[in-house]
């Protein structure tokens, strides 16, 4: 599974995608960036990395997945 994590680091929002194998990866992960207070959201696609780097922008806004997000926290980051 391919996840877009959307951060706010140093005074900059920042999205990373990454690769993890199981869900229990993932949650670890997710656990410590909220942990340390960077997360403010995920999206998770069901597909490989490069199944993900092939598709154009529209084509992955077109993809069904899994969006979460704290509201508050992105749009305060910066403040």
């Amino acid at each position: 599974m391919v996840v877009e994590i959307y951060s706010f680091n140093s005074g900059f929002r920042v999205i990373d995608k990454f690769e993890f194998e199981d869900q229990i990866s993932l949650d670890k992960d997710l656990m410590l960036r909220k942990l340390v207070g960077t997360w403010v959201g995920h999206k998770i696609y069901y597909i490989s990395m490069a199944e993900f780097d092939s598709l154009t922008p529209t084509e992955r806004n077109n993809l069904d997945c899994k969006a979460v997000f704290d509201k508050s926290a992105y749009i305060g980051a910066g403040k």
